[in-house]
């Protein structure tokens, strides 16, 4: 068995700390977007071992029961402060429904037109980069 030192030291390894967000960036393997690795034989989500290591333990999944929010909107974020536990019902109506200002839609418009990417974008104004397409397109805030 490996020491939890050693696990520790390796999950860090298999990260990078983004100096603007403080986002620790998930660089090894993922599956659906979110990080993996091993522990003690188990494959294992990332995101949830850094939250169970640095804060609490997680209650058992239940259907409709809580799970973890990634605050920051980044799915490869393992950083276990840009992690909430929240019900089913609150994490699906805030995943991605960021409310933005209609200053901020023509900034984003602004922005893209002067060579910003949807990924910048997306990290200034805290939105997923497909909400940044769907405004760049006009399929959101097509009033503005």
């Amino acid at each position: 068995m490996i020491t939890e030192n050693a696990i520790q030291t390796r999950f860090e390894s298999k990260y990078e700390v983004d100096p603007v967000t403080f986002c620790w960036l998930w660089t090894a393997g993922t599956t659906d977007g979110y990080g993996r690795f091993w522990v003690d034989g188990e494959m294992v989500y990332a995101h949830r071992w850094s939250y169970e290591w640095f804060r609490e333990p997680l209650p058992p999944w239940e259907p409709g029961g809580m799970e973890l929010h990634h605050i920051c909107g980044r799915q490869t974020c393992v950083n276990p402060w840009h992690l909430e536990l929240v019900t089913r019902g609150a994490h699906m109506d805030t995943e991605g429904q960021r409310k933005l200002t209609e200053d901020q839609v023509l900034e984003i418009r602004a922005r893209s037109a002067f060579g910003d990417t949807r990924k910048e974008l997306g990290l200034r104004f805290g939105v997923s980069q497909q909400q940044i397409s769907n405004i760049i397109r006009r399929e959101n805030w097509k009033h503005i």
